[in-house]
Order: structure tokens, then C-alpha cells, then sequence
């Protein structure tokens, strides 16, 4: 190998590990919104012929351990899931399909006072990654917060920080949608350390403003601006992020009542982005007559959306944008563009003057690049004239 290619070999390699966590959290994003059709594709399984009775209440065995082997296969899948008796059996059974429906099943057969020893089970006999898993716990978690919310938050107000921050987040959606005041009235608590955590509290006010926003946004939001601090660009998010996957052109209109501050900022962008997914040019328009910082976290936002489904009109776009403003933009479109084509990415980046926009959109790009294809990226690499991109 030549000295030259040792060298951009060496550069590749020492690109920042952060590279490959970048991409696994994409993976990680990606996965999250794969769980939201979970349910709907096995409802229908688990509703057929009412053939889930066989996890009636009584037949659980909470002490027992997951097998290591399946049950004799029935002959039907009628059978199949009549025949469980545990949680154990269900987590042990190798077909994913039935083995979701059995756990709707059995969520929904439980009584209150069963579902801590249910929880620990589960998650004892679970990764913690695992969809199954959190979707049967977040069903359990919504059942008790609207059939005993007292209990359900005593039980939070037991747990450690990092499960109870999650867990009172679920219990809480379930409260706040059918009475957001009890859910309000906890929140405020002074006592309540959970709630008054700087990272926890974001999520905590989050989870009941998405619930209280369909049944009554104006009071959501009003109560959302009275806030403390550690807890205002959650429940921020909460409101306008919900409201803007349906109607963004009512949410950016209630963003722009709220105070000019990074929540603001951050909440504009939000719909920017989610605006663009179905109308990037109604949520670009709208992002470009805002002002100052505002503008640049809206229009990098909506590039950035819009760029995930369709990149090469992004580029484009950014294109015609005046010389001087478009580098701001160059590292939206091209890190969101490389996740998905990075020769592409690195190929418009090229057709660009040297600047500090391009180099960091350059990096950016190649971070993705070199987790999926490194030998490419390294043939891109040694190709390139000495330069701040190069570098």
C-alpha cells in the first residue's frame, strides 16, 4: 500500500467513535417507531375468535422461571394461546407473533394488586431492549394509572430514579388523559422529588400535556407557560409537538404566543421538522419569515425533515439559498442524506466551494459513511485534494 493510503487509512480509523454511536442511535430511533405498529399488527390476532381465555386470571404462577424449550405445538393458533398458563411459558416460546398476543392477553387479565410482582417478572425475565417487553409493561403501567392512580403513583414514588422516571411517565399519560388535574396536583407536589428532578421533570410534564392536549390544548399550553423551568419545554413539546403531527399550522400559530426562549426555539423547530414531512414548503415558508435564531433552528429543522424522505429536493433547495446563508444549512441535508446514500451526499458536497460549512458537513457525512461502507469512504478520502474538508 502506498504511503498516501496508509495515511487516509489512518485518518478514517481515527475518525471519533462517536461515528458508530451516532449510528446506533439512529438504529435505535428507527426501532422506536417500528413499536408504535406493534400493536395494531398483532390486535388482531389477539381478538380473533376469543381465543385468548385460556390466560383467565388464577392460572399465573408468578414464582416459576422462563423454560427453555416450547410447548408441544397445538394444532391450531386458537389452541396455542389457550394453552398458555404463565407469563413464563409465553416468554418462552419462540414465535414472536404469538408469543405478543398471549402477553396482550394476560395484560389484560390481571388485577391491580398483581401488576408490581408482574412487572418485576417480566422485566427480570427480559433485556431490557426488548419491544415484547416494553410494550406489555407499558400496557400494564396505563391499566393501573386509570383504574387506581393513587396506587400506581405510590408504587413510582417507591423505585429508584431510573426506573421511576419512565414508569411515572407512563402512569402519569394514563392519569392526565382522562383527569389531567390529578395528574397536574402530583406534578406540583413540593415534596415530590421525582417531579422536580432538572432531566426527569421535562418528561414528566411532557407525558401529561400529550394526553391533556387532545381533550383541551388551549388549557394545556396556558398551563404549560406556568411551568417551572425544569419542566416548561417538556410539557412545551407535549402540546405543540402532538398538535403538530396533525395540524401544524395551529401548533405554529400557539408557538409563536409563547415567550421568545431557547423552549420556544426548540418547540419552533419541532414543528418546522414535522411540517416538513408532509409539506416541506408550507413548513419552509413558514420557518423563513421567522426571526433570528428562531429562523435558523425552524429552517435547519425542516431541512432536515424534509431531507429523510426526499434529499435530492433538500439539496436542491438549499442550492438557490443566498451563498452566504446556505453553509448553515450543508450539514442538515448531507448527515441526513448520508444515512441513506452517502456517495451521493459526498458527491453534491463536492460540487461546493471550500468553507467551514462544507467541512463540517463533510465530517459529518463521513461519520455515517464510514460505519456503513468504510472502504468507499477510505477510496473517497484518498481522492480528495489536501484541504480543510480533506482534514
Amino acid at each position: 500500500m502506498k504511503r498516501s493510503q496508509f495515511a487516509a487509512a489512518a485518518a478514517v480509523a481515527s475518525i471519533p467513535v462517536i461515528a458508530v454511536q451516532f449510528a446506533q442511535n439512529s438504529r435505535l430511533r428507527t426501532e422506536i417507531r417500528e413499536l408504535n405498529t406493534v400493536v395494531l399488527e398483532f390486535k388482531g390476532t389477539a381478538s380473533s375468535d376469543g381465543a385468548l381465555s385460556g390466560l383467565a386470571k388464577g392460572g399465573r404462577d408468578a414464582r416459576d422461571s422462563v423454560g427453555s424449550a416450547d410447548p408441544v405445538p397445538p394444532r391450531s393458533e386458537a389452541e396455542a394461546l389457550a394453552s398458555f398458563s404463565s407469563m413464563s411459558e409465553i416468554l418462552a416460546t419462540r414465535d414472536p407473533q404469538l408469543r405478543m398476543a398471549a402477553l396482550l392477553e394476560y395484560v389484560g387479565n390481571l388485577e391491580d394488586e398483581e401488576i408490581p410482582e408482574a412487572l418485576v417478572k417480566l422485566r427480570d425475565n427480559t433485556p431490557d431492549w426488548d419491544p415484547d417487553a416494553r410494550i406489555a409493561a407499558q400496557l400494564m403501567l396505563t391499566r393501573w394509572g386509570k383504574s387506581d392512580p393513587k396506587g400506581a403513583l405510590d408504587y413510582v414514588s417507591k423505585l429508584d430514579m431510573k426506573r421511576a422516571g419512565g414508569d411515572a411517565a407512563i402512569i402519569l399519560g394514563a392519569i392526565a388523559a382522562t383527569d389531567p388535574s390529578r395528574a397536574v396536583a402530583w406534578l406540583e407536589d413540593p415534596d415530590n422529588k421525582l417531579a422536580n428532578s432538572p432531566w426527569i421533570g421535562h418528561i414528566l410534564a411532557g407525558s401529561v400535556t400529550k394526553e391533556w392536549v387532545r381533550s383541551d390544548p388551549d388549557a394545556a399550553l396556558e398551563w404549560a407557560t406556568s411551568v417551572p423551568e425544569d419542566q416548561r419545554r417538556g410539557a412545551y413539546t407535549g402540546v405543540l409537538g402532538t398538535l403538530a403531527a396533525t395540524d401544524p399550522a395551529r401548533a405554529s400559530e400557539l408557538a409563536l404566543q409563547l415567550p421568545d426562549d431557547d423552549a420556544r426555539r426548540d418547540i419552533l423547530g419541532q414543528i418546522a421538522r414535522s411540517w416538513a414531512e408532509s409539506s416541506p414548503a408550507k413548513a419552509l415558508e413558514w420557518a423563513g419569515a421567522l426571526d433570528g435564531k428562531s429562523r435558523q433552528r425552524a429552517m435547519g429543522e425542516a431541512l432536515e425533515g424534509w431531507a429523510e424522505s426526499n434529499p435530492a429536493e433538500a439539496a436542491a433547495y438549499v442550492d438557490q439559498l443566498p451563498e452566504a446563508k446556505e453553509g448553515e444549512f450543508l450539514q442538515r441535508v448531507a448527515g441526513t442524506w448520508a444515512q441513506q446514500e452517502p456517495a451521493q451526499a459526498m458527491q453534491w458536497l463536492d460540487g461546493h466551494q471550500e468553507s467551514e460549512g462544507k467541512a463540517d458537513a463533510v465530517g459529518w457525512a463521513m461519520w455515517h459513511w464510514t460505519n456503513s461502507d468504510p472502504q468507499a469512504a477510505s477510496t473517497w478520502l484518498i481522492d480528495q485534494p489536501a484541504g480543510e474538508s480533506r482534514d
